[in-house]
C-alpha cells in the first residue's frame, strides 16, 4: 500500500498514519488526557474513513491534490490508484487527523482542568454520538445539492466535465458540512465540559 502513495507526499502520509497508530495505543494506557486526544483522533480518522468511502464511490474523480479534475491521470494523486477503497482509506487518514489531534488536545485540556474532571468514557460518548449527527447531516445535505444540480445541471466547477459536476458537488459538500461541523461541535463540547 505504501508504494500507492503520491511520492511528493510519502513523509506527510507516513506522518498521519504513525500519528493514528500511536492513537490507538494511547487507548492502552493509564492517563486519561492522552486517551481523550486518541480517542478524538481516531473518532476523527474514522469518520474520515467512512464517508470517504461513499464519496470514493460516487465520484473518484475528486480525490485529486488540490481537488482539479484531471480526468483519470494518476499524476496529480495522493494515492496512486482508483481503487476506491485504497483512496477511502488514505485520504481518510490523511485529511482528518490533524485537524483531530489539535481537537483532541484542545478537549483533553478542557476536560481534565474542568471541576468535573471529565472522564475520557464521558467524552467517548459525545465523540460517538456528535460524530453519528455530523455523518447523517453531512450526507443528507450532499445528497440535497446533488439531487438539486441533477435537476438543473449547469457547470459550476471549471474544467470538470458536466456528467460529472452533481457529484463532484456532492463531494465537496460533505467535505465542507463535515469540516464546518466538527469545528462547531468541538466548541460546542468545549462548552458543555
Amino acid at each position: 500500500m505504501l508504494s500507492l502513495i503520491h511520492p511528493g507526499y510519502k513523509i506527510p502520509v507516513y506522518m498521519s498514519m504513525i500519528t493514528t497508530g500511536l492513537a490507538l495505543l494511547t487507548l492502552f494506557q493509564p492517563w486519561e488526557y492522552f486517551k481523550i486526544i486518541g480517542l478524538t483522533i481516531l473518532t476523527g480518522v474514522s469518520y474520515g474513513i467512512i464517508s470517504d468511502l461513499i464519496s470514493c464511490h460516487e465520484c473518484i474523480e475528486y480525490f485529486t491534490l488540490g481537488h482539479h479534475y484531471d480526468e483519470r491521470n494518476l499524476r496529480y494523486r495522493l494515492v496512486q490508484s482508483l481503487n476506491p477503497i485504497y483512496n477511502a482509506i488514505i485520504w481518510g487518514i490523511f485529511a482528518t487527523w490533524h485537524l483531530s489531534l489539535f481537537a483532541g488536545i484542545i478537549l483533553a485540556s478542557v476536560a481534565r482542568l474542568s471541576r468535573q474532571n471529565t472522564s475520557f468514557q464521558q467524552i467517548m460518548r459525545y465523540l460517538i454520538y456528535g460524530s453519528g449527527i455530523i455523518f447523517i447531516i453531512s450526507h443528507i445535505g450532499s445528497y440535497l445539492m446533488k439531487k438539486k444540480m441533477q435537476n438543473s445541471p449547469y457547470i459550476k466547477y471549471l474544467g470538470v466535465p458536466l456528467n460529472i459536476q452533481a457529484s463532484w458537488e456532492a463531494c465537496t459538500i460533505r467535505n465542507m458540512l463535515g469540516y464546518i461541523l466538527f469545528i462547531g461541535g468541538t466548541m460546542e463540547l468545549m462548552v458543555i465540559i
